[in-house]
């Protein structure tokens, strides 16, 4: 990227690729296919016929992806002579050793003579049993007793964990005491900048995740050619896809902040939008299909309504577990993506991340610690005051519960 060799970049993301579709053929879905045989089986014809339903509907999918490749690969792999040496010489012997611990441990208790009163007290039909039964009281005490010493040591570790945060809070204040008045101005102005970005990253991302993954989640057809391609795409890091970013806004803007600040929230909505994807894809799939056909039977099939009456309040909930998690992954995201090395140079904006990087690469470590600090401020105050109220409205007023 650095040299603007677009032949070389091509060439390692179509590798990066080809790695990421092979560990998916030859490891994930054989795994998947032999982790089918634990699924629990009830004896209802009504269970029965929904989980046939189900994996109807998984095996469409796999056989939209190659199922047939899977199923070659996973045959060879479960033939292998390698796979059958290492159960029989390796995988067997572990699991049959981890099986018999309950017995090796309650054969320990046994022979420490640790037991249930109720058996002592059956079996205490002498003088000699009633006396070693008061052998085994005396060593209960002995157990409590160290149950309350484990309490106090417990007690005085939390105690050394408080008088440490306080130690390390006293340590912060003196760091940045030296921090001066301008520093604080451009801290502001920076968590500003960085905020907007990431609330621009996931309107992008709600823009055309919601429609695809509504559109996905309700229809097997659809979902089984592009679901596939959408976890392929998942899987390639965001950071992976910046250098030929940069390569094309440096192009169009000449390298220029502008071209970075464009490309920070391109950036940051690479690493967040499959996140919410996936939510939706999954909130979707989670409306009865019953409410589907009332609103054919009473909404004319308007779908202005459909959207907004049930649509977007069912998927609300999944949708904004992804919203949150999205939001982590652009804060993150913002790190890497306000202040970069490129071509030689260095390309920043302004942005709290562009500032915490820049502190750690100058050394100013009170500039460091009051940008990290005011970004988990912004975290906590953005959990506390829009993603709390946000998911208690979700769970009291469009959670879907069946009867």
């Amino acid at each position: 990227a650095d040299a603007g060799n677009y032949s070389a970049l091509a060439a390692a993301l179509a590798l990066l690729t080809a790695l990421i579709v092979a560990t998916d053929v030859f490891v994930w879905r054989p795994l998947i296919s032999w982790s089918t045989q634990f699924r629990l089986s009830t004896a209802s014809a009504a269970s029965s016929s929904s989980r046939q339903a189900s994996s109807s509907d998984g095996s469409a999918q796999e056989d939209a992806i190659g199922g047939i490749v899977s199923e070659l690969s996973f045959g060879s792999f479960r033939r292998s002579m390698l796979l059958r040496f290492l159960r029989a010489r390796v995988l067997a012997p572990l699991w049959n050793s981890f099986i018999d611990l309950d017995l090796l441990f309650s054969r320990i208790i046994r022979n420490l003579g640790v037991g249930s009163a109720r058996q002592k007290m059956s079996s205490a039909s002498s003088v000699q049993n009633r006396r070693v039964y008061a052998q085994t009281s005396s060593r209960k005490n002995r157990l409590n007793s160290a149950t309350i010493l484990g309490t106090l040591l417990r007690g005085c570790a939390v105690a050394l964990f408080c008088l440490g945060c306080g130690s390390s809070a006293v340590e912060m204040v003196k760091i940045l005491r030296v921090l001066p008045m301008r520093s604080w101005w451009a801290l502001t102005i920076g968590a500003a900048a960085t905020f907007g970005r990431v609330c621009a990253a996931l309107v992008l991302s709600a823009l055309w995740t919601v429609p695809l993954g509504v559109a996905i989640g309700r229809d097997e057809r659809l979902a089984a050619r592009i679901q596939p391609l959408v976890q392929i795409a998942a899987s390639v890091p965001a950071t992976a896809l910046f250098p030929l970013l940069l390569l094309a806004l440096a192009r169009m803007g000449g390298g220029t902040d502008a071209g970075l600040r464009i490309g920070s929230v391109l950036l940051m909505m690479l690493g967040t939008c499959w996140l919410l994807l996936f939510n939706v894809i999954a909130g979707a799939q989670a409306i009865p299909r019953e409410l589907f056909d009332v609103d054919k039977v009473f909404g004319a099939g308007r779908r202005v309504q459909r959207w907004r009456k049930l649509i977007l309040p069912a998927i609300f909930p999944h949708a904004l577990t992804g919203l949150i998690t999205a939001a982590g992954g652009a804060w993150n995201a913002s790190i890497v993506s306000e202040y970069v090395s490129f071509q030689g140079g260095v390309l920043k904006t302004t942005g709290l991340g562009a500032m915490i990087s820049s502190a750690s690469v100058t050394g100013d470590y009170p500039l460091l610690l009051a940008a990290t600090l005011v970004m988990a401020l912004l975290v906590l105050l953005t959990n506390r005051l829009v993603w709390s109220p946000l998911a208690n409205l979700a769970n009291t007023k469009y959670a879907i519960t069946t009867t």
